[in-house]
């Protein structure tokens, strides 16, 4: 265990990037694709469906080899929920118990927690919540799930969470991340003991996510209100004939994996021209991103993650210039 660790996201901070790596590299044996039924086992009992404990279990990614650190990662080990406001209210508990199932693991006493900037944050998980089926604007969405942006930016709250259960907690900023890619691997070696991973995998893994441009995100928001509308129709309209053909549309036209592929492959500098081809008729909007925090989400932001970071032990001290620059 001694060189092994947890990382439990933000999310949005570089998840994917590392994964990648680590996935790769010889020094590292990942448990990623394999956490999803820990995750999903938890995600449903905390807001009180059944489901099989023996579901409680994770598999390796890649065959462990001996010396090698074992890295469990998942940026759903921190918070859950997104685009389910109903269900935001759980986080919390989903917190608790997800750091209580982790422990009996036995796998690290090592937690790894990235963080971001909480405006640039909030501005990349609405993106997220586009690619994963919402179409509201940046203010609505705000408005509607502050909830699930209040708790997934407690950090506090997550720290004193895991702090009943691990006994090292190591928290880095994701900006490190994008200045200088080298250093932020060197600094997590130091702090975590395993291996630095091998230069081809640190810079080769660098722009391999697929990221939808701004115009792109708009033309997918516009998608996924159609296919939303046409589910409420479906509803509202239940006859066999209108069941029918709500599912057809559905299924080849509307369907959230079909819309999310359709805006990653348009051409770029067409995307109007082959939105108009989907009947989407787009002026795009520079203000497209621009939102405002009520005074309590950004009292809460404030002083539950950026005044709990200027003062954690958790950070290292030569990273908290970075802190410094959080605004909200």
């Amino acid at each position: 265990m001694k060189n092994n660790f947890i990382h439990i996201g933000l999310m949005k901070t570089g998840t994917t990037y590392m994964q990648n790596v680590w996935f790769q590299s010889k020094d590292h044996c990942l448990c990623w694709r394999g956490m999803e039924d820990f995750i999903y086992f938890i995600r449903d009992k905390t807001i009180g469906l059944d489901r099989d404990p023996n579901e409680v279990q994770i598999r390796f990614d890649n065959a462990s080899v001996d010396g090698q650190s074992v890295v469990v990662s998942h940026e759903s080990l921190s918070t859950a929920y997104l685009n389910e406001p109903e269900n935001s209210y759980f986080i919390r508990p989903y917190i608790d118990e997800t750091a209580y199932l982790l422990s009996l693991l036995k796998i690290s006493e090592t937690i790894l927690i990235v963080v971001r900037d909480p405006l640039s944050w909030i501005r990349s998980i609405y993106s997220q919540s586009i690619k994963q089926g919402g179409y509201t604007d940046a203010q609505d969405f705000v408005n509607q799930q502050s909830m699930f942006i209040q708790s997934s930016l407690d950090i506090k709250y997550l720290c004193d969470a895991y702090s009943r259960h691990f006994a090292k907690i190591i928290i880095l900023p994701f900006e490190l991340m994008k200045d200088d890619l080298h250093g932020f691997w060197k600094i997590l070696s130091k702090h975590t003991g395993c291996e630095i991973p091998e230069e081809r995998l640190i810079y080769g893994f660098k722009k391999l996510n697929t990221k939808l441009t701004n115009l792109q995100i708009q033309i997918l928001a516009h998608l996924n209100k159609r296919r939303h509308l046409t589910h409420q129709l479906s509803k509202k309209y239940s006859g066999p004939e209108a069941a029918l053909e709500s599912a057809i549309i559905s299924d080849k036209k509307n369907n959230l994996l079909v819309c999310r592929r359709l805006t990653e492959n348009m051409p770029k500098g067409k995307e109007l021209e082959f939105a108009s081809k989907l009947d989407i008729n787009l002026e795009p909007q520079k203000d497209f991103y621009q939102f405002k925090l009520s005074h309590q989400l950004k009292s809460n932001i404030q002083q539950n993650m950026i005044n709990y970071l200027e003062s954690s032990n958790y950070i290292p001290e030569e990273l908290k210039s970075y802190i410094s620059r959080y605004q909200v």
